[in-house]
This record gives structure tokens, sequence and C-alpha cells, in this order.
């Protein structure tokens, strides 16, 4: 296997790592979210 191989052959799976960290902080940030919004107080909803 040569270097380009090699490269080509990183970045693809550096690609899947990042849709994949992407995809579960963004479903985990939503998550948390919905979940801070219903649990907060009246009086930290006053001063934002």
């Amino acid at each position: 296997m040569g270097a380009k191989e090699l490269a080509d052959e990183h970045w693809e799976w550096l690609g899947k790592l990042l849709e994949y960290t992407y995809k579960t902080a963004f479903i985990h940030g939503y998550k948390h979210g919905v979940e801070d919004n219903e649990s907060e107080s009246l009086d930290e909803r006053r001063t934002r």
C-alpha cells in the first residue's frame, strides 16, 4: 500500500468520524436544550 492509498483511507475514516461526532453532538445538544427550557424557573428566564 502506497502513501496515497494510506492518505485516502485516513481521510475517509476521519470524515466518517467527524460526521458521526457532529450528528451525535447535535442530537445530544438538542435533547438537552429541550430539557433545559422545560425545567427552567421563571427567575432564570427573567435574568436573560
